[in-house]
């Protein structure tokens, strides 16, 4: 089975120590919640120090190992119930897959356009374009929905960037719902 090991995508992908470290502050707070939600951003976390060869800071070691600790000490029956369920029952696993590389080739394609051009503006007629360019049967609705998708689940706001190139707004990171986030978004807003 061929399996892709790349942890994000396109230009958001962590590449230096520094940039694991800063994912890895982002994690933190989602690592700290009790649930599925925190179970899965531990795993996120081993998963990027294990990626890059570094050492796991004291408080994901002791997160992880508190979590592994539930399933060795018998008081829950499997890694999903310490960790939480990464897809829930019946999910077309395939077409997942296919859903995660579109969101990967579309957030790529917009980069690409707008890193080439940066006055381009995100609007749907990028995304149509960018549809027709693919030629993936894709609409441009669906290039729209895939890439904002991707931004949600932690790609590069790439309209951020472009306004924090500009100045405006030194936060290109993607907003969204959760616990962890909005544990994140109660620290900045402080």
């Amino acid at each position: 089975m061929n399996v892709d090991t790349t942890l994000s995508t396109g230009p958001a992908a962590p590449t230096t120590d520094l940039e694991v470290l800063r994912e890895l502050d982002d994690l933190r707070p989602a690592c700290e919640c009790e649930g599925d939600e925190g179970g899965r951003a531990v795993l996120r976390g081993v998963a990027l120090v294990l990626a890059h060869g570094m050492a796991a800071p004291k408080w994901l070691a002791d997160a992880y190992l508190r979590r592994a600790a539930l399933v060795t000490g018998a008081h829950v029956g499997s890694l999903d119930e310490a960790f939480g369920r990464p897809w829930p029952l019946r999910t077309r696993l395939d077409i997942e897959r296919r859903r995660i590389q579109n969101r990967r080739l579309v957030h790529a394609a917009v980069w690409a356009a707008v890193s080439k051009s940066p006055e381009t503006p995100i609007t749907r007629h990028l995304f149509d374009d960018i549809a027709k360019q693919l030629n993936t049967g894709l609409s441009g609705g669906e290039v729209d929905r895939l890439y904002y998708g991707a931004v949600a689940d932690g790609s590069l706001d790439v309209a951020a960037w472009k306004r924090a190139r500009k100045g405006q707004q030194p936060n290109p990171r993607p907003s969204g719902e959760g616990c962890g986030l909005a544990v994140a978004l109660a620290a900045v807003n402080r």
